[in-house]
Order: C-alpha cells, then structure tokens, then sequence
C-alpha cells in the first residue's frame, strides 16, 4: 500500500481538525516535521561536501 493511500481522506480530515482544534497552525506542524526529519537523516550520515548534503536532502523529501 502506498503511503498516499494509507489514510482515508475522513482520517485526514479528522486529524487535520484535531490539530486546529488544539491551537496549532498546520504550518507549524509541518514545519516541526521536516526539522526533525532532516535532524534525524543528517545526524545518521557523514557527507563529504555541502554539496553532497544538499543533494541527500533533496532526494530525501521527495519521498514526501
């Protein structure tokens, strides 16, 4: 199963509210996700350049 159809869009939507509902903006949700995402996938790896990491993270959230 795809991760796009995990969820049923009544889940989605159901979550989504609940994260209104207990003051959070979307965005900064969205914005803790990817922080501690990239934190997690850089802190497992050793890049030798800047270049390399940038790359990594890019193909990284892709995913997304």
């Amino acid at each position: 199963m795809s991760s796009q159809n995990r969820f049923t869009d009544e889940f989605k939507r159901d979550a989504v509210a609940q994260i209104v509902d207990r003051g959070h903006a979307i965005s900064e949700v969205a914005e803790s996700f990817f922080h501690l995402r990239k934190r997690e996938r850089i802190k497992r790896r050793t890049y030798r350049t800047r270049d390399a990491a940038r790359q990594d993270m890019f193909e990284y959230i892709k995913m997304f």
